[in-house]
């Protein structure tokens, strides 16, 4: 009978360590399920702060685009302004033309052999040019010898009275000859 129970206990123990076995194998599971859900919320808070800092960006892109729409608007004011402002430069151009009056002022004229400050009537500076032109080319290459130069002017305002023609005296092959260079002071409007 002792051996009846002992059986029976030791059955019961058999049986008793099953089920302690079965749980710590579910706990064990429960234990991985566990480390496995805290790993995904990690991983979802990293998550969550990226989308964070590009929602960040996001709202520092959009006040930048703000600015850009602004600079983009004042440059179309710009562009407006110089539209209307060339359209009636434009429009006084044709008038001008269209009158048979000149955009030149003045014209000035003379013939010089040597270099030296000539007086002229008073001119605009700012609205003058100074046109010069000898009798002949500059300079080139002849042969290994000699070159061949010609005579030209090169002009500048002293002042609103006075231009200075500095001539060149073309030679060649050594031999001088006597240079003349037209000039033109041209006042514009």
């Amino acid at each position: 009978m002792i051996s009846d129970w002992n059986t029976v206990i030791l059955s019961k123990v058999k049986n008793i360590l099953g089920k302690i076995t079965e749980q710590s194998n579910k706990i064990d599971a429960a234990s991985s399920i566990a480390e496995n859900i805290h790993t995904k919320i990690d991983t979802l808070d990293e998550n969550i702060n990226g989308i964070k800092t590009t929602s960040d960006s996001i709202s520092s892109s959009v006040s930048s685009l703000g600015t850009i729409n602004s600079n983009v608007s004042s440059v179309k004011n710009t562009v407006s302004s110089m539209s209307s402002t060339l359209s009636t430069v434009n429009t006084n151009v044709k008038n001008l033309m269209n009158s048979g009056n000149s955009v030149v002022k003045s014209v000035q004229r003379g013939i010089v052999s040597s270099s030296r400050t000539i007086t002229i009537s008073t001119v605009n500076l700012s609205k003058s040019i100074i046109i010069t032109s000898g009798d002949g080319p500059a300079a080139f290459f002849v042969s290994s010898n000699s070159s061949l130069y010609g005579s030209y002017g090169l002009g500048r305002f002293e002042s609103s009275t006075q231009i200075f023609i500095n001539v060149a005296r073309g030679s060649y092959g050594g031999s001088s000859y006597s240079a003349q260079v037209a000039w033109q002071v041209i006042e514009f409007y």
